[in-house]
C-alpha cells in the first residue's frame, strides 16, 4: 500500500475511533477531574514520565504525523502548527483555517527539519507526540523539555492503544 494510502486510511480509522469513542469519556462533564482550582497538574504520559501540564490548554504542538491526525481529529482549534504539513490529499478534507498552519518538523529522528524559532513562535503550551517509544527516545523528550522549557508529553500510537490514547 503506498504512502498516501496509507495516511488516508490511518486518517478514516481515526475519524471512526473519534466518533466510536464519543460517548466514551469517564470525566464529569467540564473534563477539571479532582483538580479544580490548580492552575496546573500533573500527567503521567505513556513512558512513565511524570510532567506538569496547565490545567487549561489551549496551545499544543503535534510532534509527528500521528500526533497531527490524531489532535486534528478531536480538537483542531487548539493546533498552533505542523510537525510536518499535510498531505494536498487530506487537505481537501481539512477546514482551511487549519491547512496553512505554520510547519516546524519533527523533533526526532533523522528527517534534520526541526525548525525550534517556527516552534517557539507558534507560542505552544505543550508539545504531544503519538507513537512508540523506547528508553532512547524517553531521554530525548526528556532533553528536549528542558532544552525548549515547553512541557512534551508522549502518548501510545500502536493500533492495540490508538483507543487507549483517543480517551487520554
Amino acid at each position: 500500500m503506498n504512502k498516501r494510502w496509507r495516511q488516508l486510511f490511518s486518517l478514516i480509522l481515526c475519524l471512526i475511533l473519534v466518533f466510536t469513542l464519543a460517548g466514551c469519556s469517564n470525566q464529569d462533564g467540564d473534563g477539571k477531574g479532582s483538580f479544580e482550582g490548580e492552575e496546573t497538574f500533573i500527567f503521567t504520559d505513556s513512558t512513565g514520565r511524570r510532567v506538569e501540564l496547565p490545567r487549561h490548554i489551549t496551545r499544543v504542538a503535534s510532534g509527528g504525523p500521528l500526533a497531527n491526525i490524531i489532535l486534528y481529529s478531536l480538537k483542531p482549534e487548539v493546533l498552533v502548527g505542523w510537525s510536518s504539513s499535510p498531505p494536498p490529499t487530506s487537505k481537501k478534507y481539512m477546514a482551511a483555517a487549519y491547512q496553512e498552519l505554520p510547519e516546524y518538523g519533527r523533533f526526532y529522528g533523522d528527517a534534520g527539519d526541526f525548525n525550534r524559532e517556527a516552534l517557539m513562535a507558534s507560542e505552544p503550551e505543550v508539545i504531544i507526540d503519538v507513537g512508540e517509544w523506547d528508553e532512547d527516545y524517553k531521554l530525548e523528550l526528556d532533553s528536549l523539555q528542558e532544552q525548549l522549557g515547553i512541557p512534551v508529553i508522549l502518548l501510545g500510537g500502536n493500533l492495540e492503544e490508538n483507543a487507549s490514547t483517543y480517551r487520554t
